[in-house]
């Protein structure tokens, strides 16, 4: 880890996993190492350092490690309303490092492939009819 403490990251992983929790053939964040990802993502910045490791910290404080799984998404739901920073860019690297993990894509069924040109089928039919009003309206732009 280079940025969070061992509590810090204990609490962060069973945090993501209440975010997103195991589904299916879907992983849960601490199968990927989401904290990991973390971790790494916000040792860059010293704000989002910062903000993490007080808000971990403050979470820990409140012996969130030791509640009942509900009693956790209780404490966060009322958390949340109350530290809007953390939690909007906790769940934003959470959701960016889980949904970008290979593991999870391939459960996902996606490809990875661009849309185009070689990645989705584009619908054939009289689809360009549906410009014909702004090919007649003509150009309203100016050239530079």
């Amino acid at each position: 880890m280079k940025t969070l403490s061992k509590t810090n990251s204990d609490t962060l992983a069973v945090i993501a996993d209440l975010i997103i929790p195991r589904e299916g053939t879907l992983p849960s964040p601490t199968d990927i190492n989401i904290v990991e990802h973390i971790d790494d993502s916000i040792s860059r910045t010293p704000r989002l350092i910062r903000l993490f490791v007080e808000g971990l910290k403050d979470i820990e404080g409140k012996d969130f490690l030791i509640l009942k799984e509900k009693e956790q998404i209780d404490f966060l739901e009322k958390y949340e309303s109350s530290h809007n920073l953390f939690f909007n860019e906790l769940i934003r690297h959470t959701y960016n490092g889980y949904y970008t993990n290979p593991m999870v894509i391939k459960a996902i069924g996606m490809t990875g492939l661009p849309p185009q040109p070689t990645g989705y089928d584009l619908e054939q039919g009289e689809n360009f009819k549906l410009l014909e009003k702004v090919r007649d309206r003509g150009q309203i732009w100016r050239n530079p």
